[in-house]
């Protein structure tokens, strides 16, 4: 083995097929190239450098272990365990039911006619590695194929809710964090006026300190009425409405042998009506006559309701006030055709849903808030408690989806777990592609993606969607964006799901910030195929159950994406494979002044620019890629898979100010993956270059291999990819 030493006292290590050299590059900086010799001398004389002794200065005084041993290497007798899939794609919501299939395609069924040829990464803001600072990436780079739009105006501020009855059971954190504030309880505080208001605004007051109205707490008690009176008052303290001898009305009773006829005032009132053991028929009633009206249905906390159908509520139905009140659906549904509890007609503008709970227990595959195509929707205070299918699920496939918020809810759904994919989703926002006519419908995106380098444009949008202040528990997918731009996810604590964020298929220009992402199973934010120019925040990931993925990651032609001032910490048994990453075709991914504390299988941070598993064995055994058993099963039919993506050169990563605190003696801190691959179908020369890289400002402490680790990979045929630094310092300067 022999080392040799720039002027600059850096190191570098080179693994060549048979033997191993060192170069210093940095002190403390160990890169290990696999390459062959020749290339290694070709560094060297480029270089100019001067050979210097074995224990000269690449000794790593800033790492508490030594580097590691030699990788074993993989025989031809050896069989290699597939890798978990890294590419999954987004959820796939079946159309809402009242659209024919056909007529409005989901995101499973979206697409392009042609096979066109790969299509290269959009135009972006690219962000001057060397000069970062917070002004500098604080915003997205913009959209290059929609215009920016206004963000819509806040809604008024909203009076706090009560405190929820009782206490939910801790959330668990990682020690040296800072524990979530807790989310403002859903179905909070009634905001209807008091008796004695709306006695006044009635009219009233006198006549009742008279003794002249009597006041009942439902209509079932109105009807045992003795006498009859001018005027009845129904009220259950929260709910109020007047029933007025011999008027007309939409709804009429008979009370002691006389018809009295309800008047509302601000909204429609559930109280006037006697609910039935299957309140379906009396809610979808109460709710067109509300939106006949163009005002609001109020619900009344002493009443039950329970019923097996869909609740539907009218485009020009301005809301459900809840007050506290909780609706109980019983629908049985399939993965075919859900049962859908509350659903919003399409196009549905400016209707507001908010303090009521929703018990999901009794259902199978039930949706508890749906709607298609909506705008200026707010959903405030929602408690969706015992989902087992999908929580919200607004999808755009007539109309774009514009200004929807979701504010100071709750969502429990199942687990997340690996089985539950496709199955349980908490939050899930999406607009449809152009129809998808050539690829595989099972797996659309990932058919198309690896064939042609693109996936299909949007045919709508969603865009100013703000889901903000909410607890979300469960669900494959906590919140999932397809085809969502322009839009924020915010203050939430979001926990137990295998994603805690999924933001894939043309989600572009989002903001995730200040979100607790917590125990997730696979990563807390994923960004995928074609989703440019997302900023992730100041945002704290824990887990203890992660075993696959990065916690955060970007890859398949995401452009521009930028991690920064994030805490992540792995406790316990977790074991992902990274903590970030940055794959292929992911063009301008900056990982700045983020975290890192704990224990990652593969690499603390992962750069890769092709998935190919020739390529990535190409020098031997390779702990540190994605790719390193050899294969996937196809998401399509579940065939053994060597190529998953990556169609040339990986541009302009930056890796800066983090700090590591990691806790695996076994691996580094950062892994840079070049490869080359014929493609999918082998008629291709793929050469990954990863070009203008930086490493620089960075801190380590505790236990790694190495700081920084270089695989270049081969084909016969095809060619070598090459690693080229713009700074490789990776510590202060």
């Amino acid at each position: 083995m022999a080392e040799s030493t720039l002027s600059s006292g850096a190191s570098l290590h080179l693994w060549p097929k048979i033997s191993q050299a060192r170069i210093s590059v940095d002190p403390g900086v160990v890169m290990h190239r696999h390459g062959s010799f020749p290339s290694v001398l070709a560094v060297i004389g480029a270089m100019s450098l001067g050979l210097a002794a074995c224990q000269s200065s690449h000794t790593d005084t800033t790492s508490a272990v030594p580097a590691p041993p030699q990788p074993p290497v993989v025989t031809g007798t050896d069989q290699p365990v597939p890798e978990e899939p890294l590419l999954e794609d987004a959820v796939l919501p079946e159309p809402p039911q009242e659209v024919a299939p056909e007529e409005s395609p989901t995101a499973q069924q979206s697409g392009v006619d042609d096979t066109s040829s790969p299509t290269g990464p959009a135009p972006q803001t690219v962000v001057d590695p060397t000069a970062i600072s917070s002004e500098a990436i604080q915003q997205p780079a913009p959209l290059p194929s929609t215009s920016a739009e206004g963000a819509p105006s806040d809604p008024g501020t909203v009076a706090a809710p009560a405190p929820e009855p009782t206490a939910p059971a801790p959330t668990p954190t990682a020690p040296g964090f800072s524990t979530p504030a807790p989310v403002p309880p859903p179905a909070g505080q009634p905001t209807s006026q008091s008796l004695e208001a709306f006695l006044d605004r009635s009219g009233l007051t006198e006549a009742h300190a008279a003794g002249q109205v009597p006041v009942v707490s439902s209509v079932a008690e109105a009807r045992t009425l003795s006498r009859a009176s001018d005027h009845v008052v129904v009220s259950d303290g929260t709910s109020h409405v007047v029933f007025d001898k011999g008027a007309a009305s939409e709804v009429t009773e008979t009370f002691s042998g006389s018809s009295y006829g309800a008047r509302f005032q601000d909204c429609v009132e559930l109280i006037a009506w006697d609910i039935p053991a299957d309140a379906g028929e009396t809610l979808n009633t109460a709710a067109e006559l509300a939106a006949r009206k163009g005002t609001t249905l109020a619900l009344a906390p002493s009443q039950t309701y329970r019923y097996s159908g869909t609740v539907k509520l009218p485009r020009d139905l301005t809301g459900i006030e809840g007050r506290g009140a909780t609706l109980t659906p019983t629908g049985k549904g399939s993965s075919a055709r859900p049962a859908i509890a509350v659903q919003l007609e399409t196009e549905s503008t400016g209707m507001s849903l908010h303090d009521f709970t929703m018990d999901m227990a009794e259902t199978s595959h039930g949706i508890g808030i749906q709607g298609n195509s909506v705008k200026d929707l707010n959903i405030r205070r929602i408690h969706i408690a015992n989902a087992n299918h999908r929580g919200i699920q607004l999808s755009a496939s007539v109309s774009d989806i514009d200004n929807v918020l979701i504010e100071d809810s709750r969502i429990d759904n199942v687990t997340g777990e690996p089985e539950t994919k496709g199955v349980a989703n908490s939050i899930v926002i999406e607009a449809v592609q152009e129809q998808e006519n050539t690829y595989d419908r099972k797996s659309p995106y990932w058919d198309r993606y690896t064939d042609t380098g693109g996936i299909n444009p949007q045919r709508l949008h969603a865009r100013n969607i703000r889901i903000r202040n909410n607890r979300i528990t469960g669900g494959y997918y906590g919140i999932a964006f397809s085809g969502v731009s322009e839009s924020t996810i915010s203050g939430n604590t979001i926990t137990m799901n295998m994603r805690n964020i999924s933001m894939q298929n043309n989600s572009s220009g989002n903001t995730v910030q200040d979100n607790h992402l917590l125990e997730g199973g696979s990563s807390g934010v994923t960004i995928g195929y074609n989703s440019d120019g997302n900023v992730l925040r100041n945002n704290t990931v824990t887990s203890g159950r992660a075993s696959r993925q990065a916690l955060l990651q970007a890859y398949q032609g995401s452009d521009g994406n930028q991690f920064i001032d994030n805490s992540i910490t792995v406790t316990g048994d977790g074991n992902p494979q990274w903590m970030m990453y940055a794959g292929t075709d992911s063009h301008g991914t900056v990982f700045s002044g983020n975290h890192l504390k704990g224990r990652a299988r593969k690499a603390a941070i992962g750069v890769e620019s092709v998935w190919d598993a020739t390529s990535i064995l190409s020098r031997g055994s390779n702990p540190y890629s994605y790719m390193s058993s050899g294969y996937i099963p196809s998401p399509v039919d579940g065939e053994k898979v060597t190529y998953n993506g990556g169609f040339g050169p990986l541009r302009n990563v930056s890796i800066i100010g983090n700090d590591f605190a990691t806790t695996n003696a076994q691996a580094p801190l950062v892994y840079v993956g070049a490869d080359v691959s014929r493609g999918r179908r082998g008629d291709k020369r793929i050469i990954g270059d990863v070009t203008d890289l930086t490493v620089s400002g960075n801190t380590a402490s505790g236990a790694y291999s190495e700081k920084v680790v270089v695989h270049e990979g081969t084909i016969d045929g095809v060619g070598e990819a090459k690693v080229r630094f713009k700074d490789a310092s990776f510590g202060p300067s």
